[in-house]
This record gives structure tokens, C-alpha cells and sequence, in this order.
């Protein structure tokens, strides 16, 4: 299929059910990736909420489409309800892997735990009684965690299936963390979440949260499009200086 124009880089999320349900986070995470990119079409867009996919794709026809899935695994919404909200627009993609299962994710969340020196961490997921790759895919989350931070594999705790979250979270040793395995800052990442923490009675306990950190994931989904887009023009091919990544700027300790 011949294509015109720029390639529109999309990165497309869940959409926040909870908080202020602005997809905040999604657009700081998009403004930090066009700013790596500069020369690249980065764009943001929710399957519930706005922007919606629809709405952000409303004049992308004829160019080709890069989609950076900003889930933590995939699953239904990566393999049913994209491709699906898509097809209905007419639009073909390429859809990469879910960040949250890419290798440079789990680097990331290792040194926050390094960073922390926590005495006890618990990953805590969404989990489905319907669709075991949520728990399997924190399985290999903390699996990576274990291999990148040299602590031990830390249990997964999940919000729909046993173990809970809630248990998992009484049952830390003092100084312990959970790591929430939550794109958004809405209902689960942030509130359920938190909830977790103050129903446990417990004051010592640290939500850790990699994808609060918008500047790291900004720059993971920038070199999966910067891959994706060198890929379209031969993987031979001198990188254009418009569309490289810009180095992270050193900050004052």
C-alpha cells in the first residue's frame, strides 16, 4: 500500500476513568516524545475519553499509521478493541509492542527500586479472571524486575483476581513498596492505588510508579517510533537529524 505524506505516530491509551480524567499524563508523555522527535508527527489519542482515536486521526488518510500502545501488556484492548476502533475509521496501522512489556520499561522500573533501596516491594497488576496474559505478563514484569535490580522476584498481587492487592499490600514488611503496573493516573493508578495503602492503616509504604515518570517514558516511546519509522525506510538508511532522538539533558544533582 503506497502512502502519503509524514507517518502520524500515535500513541493510544486506555483513557482514565478516574481523577480528573484529562489524560494528563498520555499528553505529557506525547509532548516529551515530539520534543526527542522533533521532525516526527506525535500524536496522543484514548479509546474512551478524549482525544479519541477517531478525533486525532481525523486527517491522517492516506499516511501511514504507527501506533506505540501505551498499555502494560497486551490483551484485549491492544488485539481486539484498537485494531477494531481502527478498522471501523478505515485506517490501517502498524500497532508495536504494549510499552509496558518492552525491555526498556522494566530498566526503568529496576532503578526506581535501586533508587529507593525499598526493604520489601509487591508488583501490583490489574489482573482478569477471563484473560490470564495480565497476570502472566506481570509474572515476566517482576521476573525482569528481579533480573535487573538483583532483589528477589517480588510477588504479583492483582485488583480482579486472588492474590488481591489489598492482602498483598498488609502483608509487607515495614519500609516496603508496591509497584503499580498502570499506565494512566486515573482510577487504578492512582486512586486505587493509594486506597490500597490507606486501607492498609499502614504510613510507611511507597507507591512506585514508573509511568509517573513522563520524561523516561516520553524517550522509550520515541526510539520505538524512531525504530519503527527507520524500519519504513530501509533499515540501511542514515537516520534523518530531524526525526533522531535528542540526548536527556543532564539536571544538577
Amino acid at each position: 500500500m503506497a502512502f502519503v505524506g509524514t507517518p502520524v505516530c500515535l500513541i493510544a491509551a486506555h483513557g482514565e476513568r478516574g481523577g480528573a480524567r484529562d489524560n494528563r499524563r498520555l499528553l505529557a508523555i506525547g509532548a516529551a516524545a515530539q520534543a526527542l522527535l522533533p521532525g516526527a508527527d506525535i500524536r496522543c489519542g484514548v479509546l474512551s475519553g478524549e482525544p479519541s482515536i477517531e478525533t486525532v486521526l481525523a486527517d491522517a488518510e492516506g499516511r501511514a499509521i504507527i501506533i506505540a500502545p501505551l498499555f502494560m501488556c497486551a490483551g484485549y484492548f491492544t488485539e481486539t478493541a484498537l485494531p477494531q476502533r481502527l478498522a471501523e475509521t478505515g485506517h490501517v496501522a502498524e500497532i508495536l509492542p504494549p510499552v509496558g512489556e518492552t525491555p526498556e520499561f522494566v530498566r526503568l522500573a529496576a532503578g526506581m527500586v535501586l533508587e529507593r533501596g525499598v526493604h520489601g516491594l509487591r508488583v501490583v497488576a490489574h489482573g482478569s479472571a477471563r484473560d490470564r496474559r495480565s497476570r502472566r505478563a506481570a509474572e515476566r514484569f517482576a521476573a525482569g524486575l528481579c533480573a535487573r535490580s538483583g532483589i528477589a522476584t517480588p510477588p504479583c498481587a492483582y485488583l480482579e483476581e486472588p492474590p488481591f492487592a489489598a492482602e498483598a499490600v498488609e502483608a509487607l514488611p515495614k519500609g516496603g513498596a508496591i509497584m503499580g503496573l498502570f499506565a494512566g493516573a486515573g482510577l487504578h493508578g492512582a486512586e486505587d492505588c493509594r486506597r490500597l495503602i490507606t486501607e492498609s492503616g499502614r504510613d510507611d509504604i511507597v507507591l512506585l510508579t514508573p509511568c509517573d515518570d513522563v520524561a523516561a517514558i516520553g524517550r522509550i516511546v520515541s526510539v520505538m517510533f524512531l525504530q519503527a519509522l527507520l524500519s519504513r525506510n530501509g533499515a540501511n538508511q542514515t537516520p534523518k537529524r530531524d526525526i533522531a532522538p535528542s540526548k536527556p539533558q543532564a539536571t544538577a544533582a
